[in-house]
């Protein structure tokens, strides 16, 4: 299992490249980090609505921390930064 992953992860790296070059921001999710939340029983229907859940919070999140006022102000470009940073 673990060749298979490591098979699988090079045309994905080389996908998420791709993309990266396309858009302003990438978000990945790890899929281990989804098998960690979805219970090993789960049909790949609920798998599938679980991943748009996690995605659905991150974009959620992000958007607030733009679009409401708090104690310090936060456009895009901060958020952008912050991300850009995480990247390496």
């Amino acid at each position: 299992p673990k060749a298979a992953g490591r098979l699988a992860r090079r045309p994905a790296r080389r996908g998420g490249r791709r993309v990266r070059a396309q858009v302003d921001t990438l978000v990945v999710v790890s899929n281990d980090r989804l098998l960690s939340i979805v219970p090993p029983d789960a049909p790949l229907a609920d798998a599938f609505l679980v991943a748009d859940d996690v995605l659905r919070q991150g974009v959620v999140g992000v958007s607030e921390i733009i679009v409401k006022p708090g104690l310090i102000n936060v456009d895009f470009a901060d958020v952008r930064a912050v991300m850009k940073r995480s990247e390496q």
